[in-house]
């Protein structure tokens, strides 16, 4: 006898994931702050992030999350930039739970009814690490940067190769000094930044979960927006001295259905450059959910037109 399911008591059922690829580029040098694990004589005051294993500067998926969505909420004029949260009484994330923030990047609040109303996260942001980090993860997993022995160099034309080639074997970031100028006595207070250089490439990956095929194409929408606002503001710190110009290149969509999970089939993917045309393309891309979903619906429309088994 066929198993009877529970009836759904809310809107929200799996579809499938739209993965997001390519590469953030540096315009102009980049900074996200790291922690310094000593003290040198000399010594840089404000080191950037870097990756444990490898010592190469990354950008951490929670700093590109938590800007694009600082950026789409001013966008939106979102209750977070209108109202203070009535738990933490400051202006933080958005805790409406209707919101197209909410939504894509998470409510922040913690009231049961809120959470319910906004439904599971959809975007997942990955770390975002510099081209040709995985060969150097791999020497470093053979040890064979410790042990000196013969290796190859990470892959031509990636950012490795070049900070290598430019900058010194192991080197990977640039030190900028500024002063800070004291009004009434014209004194300087020297300080010394660490950034990653410009023209610098990360990897980037954003992966959004479909739960609602009608609804939530106006994330998809908003990821794109909150993507393009980004290029024209800055990402990291010191954005208002020149820092933190990033652009998006090379994108590529993948559409992976809830077939693809089972199976490994039914994905779909195209390129589309830049985001721009990323902007234009949400309408076509949408189609594949669409089409998937009402493909779903009709087979499980047949199912139920069958004859019960006999006992």
């Amino acid at each position: 006898m066929a198993e009877q399911k529970e009836t759904r008591q809310h809107s929200f059922a799996f579809q499938g994931k739209f993965v997001i690829t390519g590469i953030l580029e540096c315009v102009t040098g980049l900074r996200i702050g790291g922690t310094r694990e000593g003290f040198e004589i000399g010594g840089i005051d404000n080191p950037v992030i870097k990756d444990p294993l490898t010592d190469l500067p990354y950008i951490p998926g929670s700093s590109l999350k938590g800007k694009l969505r600082h950026l789409l909420e001013w966008a939106r004029d979102t209750k977070a930039v209108r109202v203070p949260h009535p738990k933490h009484k400051v202006y933080t994330a958005c805790h409406c739970g209707a919101c197209v923030s909410c939504r894509l990047f998470g409510v922040a609040s913690d009231e049961p009814e809120i959470r319910e109303k906004a439904g599971p996260t959809r975007l997942f942001v990955r770390d975002a690490f510099p081209t040709g980090y995985e060969e150097v993860l791999e020497l470093v997993k053979k040890r064979a940067i410790s042990s000196g022995e013969k290796r190859e160099e990470p892959r031509e034309g990636t950012t490795v190769r070049r900070w290598w080639e430019q900058l010194g074997e192991g080197i990977s970031t640039e030190l900028k000094s500024e002063n800070f100028l004291n009004r009434l006595t014209a004194e300087a207070n020297p300080r010394t930044m660490e950034r990653v250089p410009a023209g610098s490439e990360f990897s980037v990956e954003f992966v959004m979960d479909v739960y609602d095929a009608q609804k939530d194409k106006e994330l998809l929408e908003a990821l794109a927006e909150a993507m393009k606002l980004l290029e024209y503001s800055a990402l990291g710190s010191s954005g208002s001295r020149g820092y933190g110009r990033v652009q998006f290149k090379d994108l590529e969509v993948q559409w992976l259905p809830k077939e693809f999970f089972k199976t490994g089939q039914g994905s779909k993917k195209c390129s589309v450059g830049r985001v721009e045309a990323l902007q234009q393309k949400v309408c076509e891309l949408w189609k594949w959910v669409t089409a998937d979903v009402g493909k779903e619906e009709r087979e499980s429309a047949s199912m139920g037109d069958l004859p019960s088994p006999e006992k």
